[in-house]
């Protein structure tokens, strides 16, 4: 298991693949940038920059730069943090919810697509354990858990 889960983390982060989840977006991102926008989506459409580099896995110098970019592209928003004023805050833009809606939209595709002739069964067992065995090893997510029996994310869940 330890080998599947090794090649898919290497295949769904290769440059490769996230050119093909962003490519139908139209966003014209790096696999930074869209790894970054995708990860602020799934903290709610905001956090903070060190929150974001973290999980990113980014030195707090690259992230700031992808950020800046991000930011100049009307992506996200730099705000201040409303529980430390002196913090700042992420937040995405309209444009930037639309590009993380689409970017959802097209990963949904891929996973559906993989599972198509995956039984129902089959379908929410996956559902139900992936993300418990990533809460295990990583910690919780910030999604709300799937349902029994709902096969993969939707692309709403993220908001």
């Amino acid at each position: 298991m330890l080998s599947a889960l090794t090649r898919l983390i290497a295949y769904w982060s290769s440059a490769e693949v996230q050119d093909r989840i962003s490519a139908p977006v139209g966003l014209g991102l790096t696999t930074s940038e869209t790894s970054v926008l995708y990860l602020l989506g799934v903290h709610g459409g905001s956090c903070r920059p060190s929150e974001l580099a973290a999980e990113a896995r980014l030195s707090r110098p690259t992230a700031s730069k992808v950020i800046t970019r991000l930011e100049t592209a009307g992506l996200v928003v730099r705000g201040t943090d409303p529980g430390d004023g002196r913090a700042q805050q992420l937040s995405l833009s309209p444009a930037g919810r639309t590009a993380v809606d689409g970017l959802v939209g097209v990963g949904v595709d891929i996973v559906s697509a993989a599972m198509a002739d995956w039984s129902g069964a089959e379908q929410a067992a996956v559902a139900e354990l992936v993300p418990r065995l990533v809460a295990e090893l990583v910690g919780p997510t910030k999604l709300p858990p799937a349902s029994a029996g709902e096969g993969p994310r939707t692309r709403t869940e993220v908001r």
